[in-house]
């Protein structure tokens, strides 16, 4: 399951993106306004300023989809991990805790929720594999 990159960012990151944009439309407006009146000084500063805001917004978008690919790599070793810890002497370990018989269908699925509630990195997807490979 991966993030899309905007729902990785976080608020912060998205007023910024906003106010760079913002900012970006005002001095495009206000350069072409300079330009149109022929005030070529302030449509120059305009065009400039434009440039330098348009390379920040390039380098925030960057760092966001950076950090949030960092943070998805960080997630799936998470869950990596999680899987390997959930071996099949674990698993039958907390199937018996909780006196529950993998036979069924009702067991196995009690026995999904626990594995979940054991270790909330897994997804309800791995535990189901996890449950499913105890049986063969």
């Amino acid at each position: 399951m991966s993030t899309s990159r905007a729902a990785s960012w976080t608020w912060g990151q998205r007023l910024e993106i906003a106010g760079y944009v913002l900012g970006i439309v005002g001095l495009a407006v206000l350069g072409l306004e300079q330009a149109r009146q022929r005030d070529w000084l302030w449509a120059l500063l305009a065009a400039a300023t434009l440039v330098v805001l348009a390379r920040a917004l390039v380098g925030e978008v960057r760092r966001g989809s950076a950090s949030g690919r960092a943070a998805e790599q960080r997630r799936r070793q998470g869950v990596e991990s999680a899987r390997a810890a959930m071996t099949p002497a674990h698993l039958s370990a907390l199937a018996q805790e909780h006196h529950l018989d993998v036979g069924t269908s009702t067991g196995r699925i009690e026995l999904i929720k626990v594995v979940r509630r054991a270790d909330r990195r897994l997804t309800l997807v791995d535990a189901k594999t996890l449950v499913d490979g105890l049986e063969r």
